[in-house]
């Protein structure tokens, strides 16, 4: 377990850094226009989860020695660290070139992140036969990940800074220590995370092992299995929920920078927000399977979505200050990881449900589609969260923002959230609704 943790942890170091810092990146080091960037953040995930599909299908197909899946962290680890690096690289091209530049190299970084972990994710239900068992991997690959948010979330600005010349505090949305250190302290943290994520993909394919696989159920035609993909009422509606769900939680950690340093005017404070709302989800990691001795997974999920928007909702009528922010970040991140947790194991389960119903092994393809689900959600919360902040009035360049830029920011931190939690909740409800009709 320690093996697959140690993949999941490398392949989650950029998709951190998408969640929380990539307006930092583009607007105020590289000097990209805010509604740009959003553009560039929506084209990524947009290209992104189309060639999941690809990635997904070829995966499927693929007959690689040495066995289905584990080869491809061989293959990528090397490819996506040496882009991992180039992603904190910002030369000192014109404007157009800047956005040539960050295009290609987010979008390459991305693409062998992804391979890396739909491959795990695809291995999933051939680690493990029962519920328990596979929620165990999922929980351990998860608190690596989560660890991966921890770090880049918690340590990147304050290391920034270190590694720019000396920690500086953020002063108006800028750092005060000049554009110069900013540079150079992104290109050495990417180079330093670069290098930490191989040796964790080399070691995920020596260590991990696959179950076998029956050759006749992984040759059934790609339209075959998407057209009983689209006929399942279940998986539909399930993959709309994690969309919903994707497309909130997208507009709570992209906005979080904003909010706590020009809303609350403590900057500084970003790293104990961010570090709240992991801690606990990754405390909650060997709680997580216990509980499928009490409640259904699906239930367990559902719970966790509108407990999250019934939160997003309440906290903000009670009290805005740094205390309730941080309350608030806790509680989140327990109900949010106890949906996302279940999400994944949940994945498995259809995957068994489709080969047992059709006879199709397409757990890679499931795969491709909820991380097209989750990419589509952050494309849109990705380019419509610059371009809202622009339309209110946010610059990069204002000492002080306007209180129109202020409103939109804390209704896109707290309102978008708790409506996207909210209507993902019904769907996975709709969801089991669906099944019992069946049943």
């Amino acid at each position: 377990m320690l093996s697959y943790g140690g993949v999941q942890f490398a392949s989650s170091i950029f998709l951190a850094f998408l969640a929380y810092y990539p307006l930092v990146l583009l607007t105020d080091v590289a000097l990209i226009p805010p509604a740009i960037a959003g553009l560039l953040l929506s084209g990524l995930r947009l290209f992104s989860a189309a060639g999941d599909q690809a990635i997904g299908i070829y995966i499927n197909r693929a007959s690689i020695k040495g066995g289905k899946y584990r080869p491809w962290f061989r293959r990528c680890a090397i490819p996506h660290a040496v882009c991992l690096a180039a992603v904190g690289l910002t030369p000192g091209f014109g404007l157009g070139g800047k956005i040539i530049f960050a295009a290609i190299t987010l979008a390459l970084c991305e693409l062998f992140r992804s391979i890396i972990n739909m491959a795990a994710m695809s291995m999933l239900p051939y680690m493990a036969d029962t519920d328990e068992e596979r929620t165990k991997y999922v929980s351990f690959s998860t608190a690596a990940s989560i660890g991966a948010f921890f770090i880049v979330g918690t340590f990147m600005m304050p290391l920034v800074g270190l590694l720019g010349g000396g920690f500086s505090r953020v002063v108006g949305g800028t750092w005060s220590g000049g554009i110069d250190g900013q540079r150079a302290g992104f290109a050495l943290l990417f180079a330093l995370l670069a290098i930490v994520s191989v040796p964790m993909c080399l070691n995920a394919y020596h260590r991990l092992s696959e179950g076998s696989y029956d050759a006749t159920l992984v040759k059934q035609p790609i339209a075959k299995m998407y057209a009983a993909i689209i006929k399942n009422k279940r998986l539909v509606l399930f993959f709309a929920g994690y969309c919903l769900f994707a497309t909130a939680d997208a507009f709570r950690n992209l906005t979080a920078y904003y909010y706590v340093a020009n809303n609350l005017g403590r900057p500084e404070f970003i790293s104990f927000v961010i570090m709240a709302g992991v801690i606990t989800p990754f405390a909650m990691q060997p709680i997580i399977p216990r509980l499928l001795a009490f409640a259904k997974k699906e239930t367990c999920i559902i719970f966790g979505l509108f407990a999250a928007s019934a939160l997003n909702f309440i906290l903000p009528a009670i009290s805005g200050g740094a205390a309730a922010l941080l309350v608030c970040a806790v509680l989140y991140g327990s109900f949010t990881a106890l949906s996302v947790n279940l999400v994944y194991a949940m994945v498995a389960t259809f995957a068994d449900e489709m080969r047992a119903r059709h006879e199709m092994q397409m757990s890679d393809v499931l795969s491709a589609i909820l991380s097209l689900s989750y990419k589509v959600g952050m494309a849109i919360a990705g380019g419509a969260a610059p371009i809202i902040m622009a339309m209110y009035g946010y610059s990069a360049e204002n000492a002080m923002q306007p209180a129109s830029a202020l409103s939109s920011i804390k209704a896109l931190y707290f309102s978008f959230t708790a409506i996207g939690m909210a209507l993902s909740g019904a769907a996975m409800l709709f969801a089991i609704h669906q099944k019992r009709q069946k049943a």
